[in-house]
């Protein structure tokens, strides 16, 4: 009975290199203040520098791809964000819209919900 010896060369996966969360935000300082993970990825909201509006919803499925998508572009009205959140299906933002704020503490603003699907 004749015995082959059969030699391999280890093979070493490198997974591709993550992009930055700052992807899509332009030059500004980035920093991230909200953050949901979920069955689906990865969610942040990179806030304006200035306060008054401009906020980018970044989104990473998978680590090695990431998606920046300003709020203003999805928000009905300038909106302040109060809550993230991804699940299996999904990614809710949760807010207020800014305009509807006011000195006021029994008044509550109308809040927006803005659902992203893959």
């Amino acid at each position: 009975m004749a015995h082959a010896q059969v030699t391999a060369e280890p093979q070493v996966a490198v997974p591709p290199r993550p992009r930055s969360a700052r992807a899509g935000v332009g030059d500004r300082d980035a920093s991230l203040t909200e953050v949901a993970v979920g069955p689906l990825g990865v969610a942040g909201l990179v806030p304006a520098a200035d306060g008054a509006g401009g906020d980018v919803v970044v989104f990473s499925p998978d680590g090695t791809t990431v998606s920046a998508t300003p709020l203003d572009d999805l928000a009905p009205s300038p909106m302040t964000v109060v809550g993230l959140h991804v699940t299996a299906d999904a990614v809710f933002v949760r807010g207020h819209e800014r305009s509807a704020v006011d000195d006021d503490p029994t008044t509550i603003a109308p809040q927006v919900v803005l659902v992203g699907t893959p």
